[in-house]
This record gives C-alpha cells, structure tokens and sequence, in this order.
C-alpha cells in the first residue's frame, strides 16, 4: 500500500448516564448486517451520553479487530469492560479492515495489494494503536482530536485516565497488541495486554 495520510474511524465505549436522553447508536453501516441480509440488534449504548463519574478513573482499552475485521466485532465483550468501568475505543484499521463508512458516507475499502505480509500488516496497526493512544491523551489534556470538532461527552476529559492502559484484539489484533507492547515496552502504561485468541502473528510473539 503506498505512504498516504490515513482517517481512522473509532468509536469510544464508556459507562454513561441520563442515557434515556440520549439517541440509541446503530452499528457502523456496513456492519449492520450478517451474511444473508440477517441485521444485528441495537447495541446497548447511546451517542454522546455524559460519563457516569460514580465509576472514578477509567482505563482505556484499545481494540484492535482481526484482519478485514471491523470495530464493530466483539462488541459484547467490549459492552462489559465499559459496564465495568473501562474506557474502550474500538478500531478500524482503514485500508485493511472491511468496508469503512466515514462521517457523510464517505467509504473506504480495503487497499491491502496481493501478497501483503501479516508482519507489515501488525506494524502498521501497532502504529495506529499508538496514535489512538496519543490522541486520548490529547482529550486528557483538555483538548478535543476529532476531526470535525464534535464536542466530546460530558465528563470524559476528567474521567479518561491515559495512567492506565490496555490492548487487546483478535486473532490479528492480537499480534498488533504484542506489536504495540513491544513498540512500548519502555512506557509502563501499556504493559497489561490481553489476547483472547490463542492465536499470534508476527514476530513480535516471540
């Protein structure tokens, strides 16, 4: 794939109040349906409700899907870590995830040229786990990193704690946690990581 400035969509998981107030969120578009034209169920969350500040710091938890995987994938399992007090910012990984609708309907397909290597793919979405992290950063600090400028939730800038962080993924975005902990081995935020897939690609498993 050739040197290109990339978007990379997220969504931002969090335990939330007043969330009867809120609209009720959709999965991404093209995400909403199985194979067959079966739709999946509204997830139980809500756009832009204030984060609950009863549950204290919360660490964020970067996800990071398998290859042409989605950020929409595992959400249940995403759906409990936030219900139990953690930040988790689910990933699409543009150009080698599956379709990926942005803001206005914009899409972007997956790019990945035959041959690709799975060790050049995990580098690449080590570098996006990174970058994800240093823009919650930027939140921590006060500042807003989305691109059109969306006001954050209320409470998230007090309640995001950046002190500490985890990775996980599956299958592929397993080897792009070892990527990312090996990448940042000597910043003890992010030495908890969790694989739930028994499997690992790249060298970085070593």
């Amino acid at each position: 794939m050739p040197r290109q400035q990339r978007e990379l969509m997220v969504s931002l998981w969090y335990p939330a109040t007043h969330t009867s107030h809120y609209p009720a969120a959709q999965l991404p578009v093209s995400q909403q349906l199985l194979p067959g034209g079966v739709p999946l169920p509204t997830a139980a969350r809500h756009t832009g409700a204030p984060v609950d500040r009863t549950a204290g710091k919360l660490p964020v938890v970067p996800y990071s899907p398998g290859l042409h995987g989605h950020r929409g994938q595992s959400t249940a399992l995403v759906q409990d870590l936030a219900g139990r007090g953690y930040a988790v910012v689910t990933m699409d990984h543009t150009h080698d995830s599956g379709d990926v609708v942005f803001p206005g309907g914009r899409p972007e397909v997956n790019l990945m040229p035959p041959g690709s290597t799975s060790r050049h793919t995990v580098a690449i979405r080590a570098a996006d786990t990174h970058f994800v992290i240093g823009q919650l950063g930027k939140i921590a600090r006060g500042h807003n990193p989305d691109v059109e400028h969306k006001p954050l939730p209320h409470g998230l800038t007090q309640a995001a704690s950046t002190k500490h962080i985890g990775v996980f993924g599956a299958p592929l975005g397993g080897g792009s946690v070892a990527a990312a902990m090996r990448r940042g081995l000597q910043d003890r935020r992010r030495r908890q990581h969790g694989r739930p897939d028994p499997r690992i690609v790249g060298r970085q498993a070593a």
